[in-house]
């Protein structure tokens, strides 16, 4: 068998959007699906959608938490839970942190190991593809937090 390792995985929100479970849906992506596939490994990345006010778009990413725990979809705690089949947890576009450094620990106790920096536009941590800013001053600090508490900062959509 070839090992899969799947870096962005947008089905846990689309989950949430249509009421769907992990084990047999009609998305892309499913447990069903992927089943023949060992290993298997999925990061699922909790979009911060760009047409949401950065408040509305956390609010959103714990509605898509609370969702996940309903269909008992374990996020590892550590890398090496890969390996027993756990999912990797993300968040593309780091705006949801809201200028509150503390959102950090609360992303880490949910499970997140990657968050993308920005995607779009500058948000409060820096710029993104479309842009020519760089890091604030805040963003090093989100970084430096970031490291911290062994979440990778993802820099895919970053100036």
């Amino acid at each position: 068998m070839i090992p899969l390792f799947d870096l962005h995985c947008d089905t846990l929100l689309s989950l949430y959007k249509e009421n769907f479970t992990l084990d047999s849906s009609p998305l892309h992506i499913s447990n069903s699906k992927t089943s023949n596939f060992s290993p298997y490994t999925q990061v699922m990345a909790i979009w911060s959608d760009c047409r949401l006010s950065s408040k509305d778009a956390y609010n959103q990413y714990k509605n898509v938490i609370e969702y996940a725990k309903r269909l008992n979809i374990n996020f590892a705690r550590k890398f090496s839970d890969i390996l027993n089949g756990d999912k990797i947890l993300a968040i593309e576009d780091g705006r949801i942190i809201e200028n509150d450094i503390s959102r950090l620990e609360e992303f880490k106790n949910d499970g997140v190991k990657i968050i993308t920096l920005s995607w779009s536009g500058i948000n409060q941590i820096c710029g993104s593809w479309d842009t020519d800013a760089s890091l604030s001053e805040f963003g090093k600090d989100f970084v430096e937090k970031c490291f911290e508490l062994s979440i990778i900062p993802d820099i895919s959509h970053t100036s």
